[in-house]
């Protein structure tokens, strides 16, 4: 993969490395040993572990041992691990009966990163075409959703509506997100408003008919301003053990001086100051945006830059009406559903009583 947006391209470059068995455990017990008791990274999970790269799969005998030392700790340890993979699904482990096993009896969440449609993602990372059979090959083995992250860029934001349709039609959750780094012109916005009003008109008619999910139309009503974690709840731990704010803090100049937290080795040594980083967004009442420190510094000197909030407001105007029509079907739906289900048991009742 060649992905034109990637933060980690030049990094790379003669520069690659996989974690070893014995980091990726004691990066485990790391993350065990600074859990605070009755935090919980989501309602049924203490701590969540998300296995990216590069690409995880690729260092599969690793991962695999990880994923079974992480659940069978679980009990000992009193604690719930939430594991989920990231993964560009251009290549699957070669053993693909084994790897569909040990994601679906240790529960490993998926998701793949698919820019949208066949012209959107190849203009962005290439190989849409093994990557959907992949992706099929993905649900059908593992019979459940999975989650696909779009990332909408400048360029191929025109594709948008046709990239929501493919990634719905794949049964598949669909986060899509606008890019940080790259500057959101007043004509890309434009574009890209009409491209949501297609999504939003599609995405009702189909919510009528099956289950999708879509995280900008869902945020638009779930209020609260999502700061990141990181640095806090939230770090990134590198193949060589080093543990940083998040993932994207490995990339910047410098960043064992500027942003090296300490390692799963030797323990935390310090924290990172990110005061102020927020400040402009606290008074916001955008609910789709998700504020990203490591971007915000490196574009803008630590503050949200003005076109990515201008992205964010615009397109939650288009979204929001829509948005809100489908919360209040869909909570309809349930209570009829509920509703039904009571009538049905009352009617039960009625036939006992008249037999006694």
């Amino acid at each position: 993969m060649n992905c034109s947006y990637c933060y980690e391209r030049k990094f790379f470059r003669g520069n690659l490395k996989d974690i070893s068995e014995e980091t990726a455990k004691r990066a485990i017990d790391f993350l065990v040993e600074n859990h605070k008791k009755g935090n919980k990274a989501r309602p049924n999970e203490d701590i969540n572990i998300c296995y990216f790269g590069g690409e995880p799969t690729l260092n599969w005998e690793v991962l695999k041992k990880n994923i079974v030392y992480a659940r069978s700790i679980e009990k000992e340890k009193g604690l719930k691990f939430g594991l989920y993979l990231l993964t560009n699904a251009k290549e699957l482990p070669k053993d693909e009966k084994e790897f569909f096993r040990v994601l679906k009896d240790y529960g490993v969440k998926m998701q793949v990163s698919l820019d949208g449609c066949k012209e959107a993602h190849d203009s962005t990372r290439g190989h849409f075409d093994v990557i959907v059979k992949n992706t099929r090959k993905i649900i059908e083995n593992l019979n459940r959703h999975i989650i696909v992250r779009m990332t909408v860029t400048p360029a191929n934001i025109r594709h948008a509506y046709s990239s929501f349709r493919a990634m719905a039609d794949l049964s598949c959750t669909v986060n899509m997100v606008p890019i940080v780094e790259e500057e959101w012109t007043i004509d890309a916005i434009a574009v890209a408003k009409e491209e949501f009003k297609k999504i939003m008109n599609y995405y009702q008619k189909l919510t009528r008919i099956k289950p999708v999910k879509f995280n900008v139309a869902e945020n638009c009503i779930d209020g609260g301003f999502r700061h990141c974690q990181t640095g806090s709840s939230m770090v990134s731990i590198t193949v060589d053990g080093i543990v940083y704010p998040c993932h994207r803090f490995q990339f910047h100049p410098e960043p064992e001086k500027s942003w090296k937290m300490g390692d799963v080795f030797g323990g935390v040594k310090r924290y990172p100051n990110f005061n102020g980083i927020f400040a402009k967004c606290y008074s916001c009442e955008t609910n789709i945006c998700h504020p990203c420190p490591s971007a915000f510094i490196l574009k803008n000197k630590g503050h949200a830059p003005d076109y990515y909030c201008k992205w964010n407001k615009e397109i939650e105007d288009v979204v929001r009406p829509q948005a809100s029509e489908v919360r209040s079907y869909n909570e309809k739906e349930v209570y009829m559903k509920k509703l039904d289900l009571v009538l049905e048991g009352l009617g039960a009742i009625q036939k006992c009583i008249k037999k006694s």
